[in-house]
């Protein structure tokens, strides 16, 4: 009989000790047996890390000091499972609870093919198990990620396995073999299109494919771990930064003019009209502080563009400058 591939789950946690208990919970329900779990805990005042070593002693911890953010978090977690020879990585959100055939479908559809390098499957609304979270990302073609089939019942949604540009990182599968392509998250993100940016990479720097699995099902308490001026801070600069970062140049400067217009004029008329002057001011300062970065961006386009990258255009699989529902992130 075949040894199943290790597995890695990782889960990053700030204070998020009342979600925890049920997402391990989930976890050690699984019929998938050759896992082992880290928690990567950022800082946590709460007693996360006390209820882990008290009633899941197995599971391994690492301590930060500081909220690091989720992507560092996670990369602190990817090098712990590289060293301890690991053959998947699987990045799972504290506030989540996993199907117990999750893990198994997302390994059994990776083994499958020797090229499929990340897998993401159906995400749910805990509250409301018929409706869906996410299939996958969509991007469009001014940067803005999104759920595709957000708020859907599912019983009219038809997905079949296969390709889409990205997959959520509620919860994904990753090949470390992967890892040595294209390096693990881009730390700044923080948080938030971390998971995009992942994605297209894997497509653009490497020989494997991102995949949609229908039958790997997780529930997820959406929005239970950021608060609003947090996460629109972080989605609206990051949505720059995918744009900057992976856009064609011929595309990239008429994108980026109108994704501010669309971002500060349109959406910040709506905010002002319904008095929230904070949430405008926040549009402002993501723009602000993605100008204070672009050296970076800009160091990064130089440094990869005479890297040998597969014949894979990005604008193929982007939806056009279409609005994406009316939803604060994933």
């Amino acid at each position: 009989m075949m040894t199943e591939p290790l597995v890695y789950i990782i889960i990053v946690n700030l204070n998020g000790m009342d979600h925890l208990k049920e997402c391990f919970a989930s976890l050690y329900a699984m019929d998938y047996k050759s896992f082992r779990t880290l928690l990567v805990d950022n800082g946590s005042s709460d007693e996360s890390v006390d209820f882990t070593r008290s009633f899941y002693p197995n599971i391994e911890i690492i301590e930060n000091e500081s909220n690091i953010g989720f992507s560092a978090g996670i990369n602190k977690g990817i090098q712990h499972a590289l060293m301890k020879k690991a053959d998947y990585v699987a990045l799972l959100n504290n506030d989540t609870v996993v199907d117990k055939r999750w893990l198994t479908e997302l390994v059994n559809h990776s083994e499958r093919d020797s090229k499929v390098g990340v897998v993401g499957g159906t995400v749910f609304f805990y509250d409301n198990r018929h409706i869906i979270n996410s299939t996958g990302l969509i991007i469009n073609k001014l940067g803005y990620a999104w759920d595709r089939d957000f708020g859907e019942n599912i019983s009219k949604v038809q997905r079949t396995y296969g390709a889409v540009v990205a997959v959520s990182g509620v919860g994904m599968l990753i090949k470390t073999k992967l890892f040595s392509q294209i390096g693990a998250l881009d730390e700044k993100f923080f948080c938030y299109y971390e998971d995009a940016d992942f994605c297209v990479r894997t497509w653009r720097d490497s020989d494997y494919k991102v995949q949609y699995v229908p039958t790997a099902k997780i529930y997820h308490k959406f929005s239970s771990t950021a608060k609003p001026p947090f996460k629109l801070f972080h989605m609206t600069k990051n949505q720059y930064k995918l744009l900057a970062k992976h856009f064609p140049l011929s595309q990239l400067w008429a994108a980026l003019m109108r994704a501010f217009f669309e971002n500060v004029c349109t959406r910040g008329k709506g905010h002002i009209r319904r008095g929230e002057i904070g949430s405008f001011g926040i549009e402002l300062l993501a723009v602000f502080f993605f100008f204070t970065t672009l050296h970076n961006i800009i160091f990064y386009r130089i440094k990869n563009r005479g890297i040998k990258k597969r014949e894979w255009n990005i604008s193929e699989m982007l939806l056009p400058s279409c609005k994406p529902p009316n939803l604060q992130g994933r």
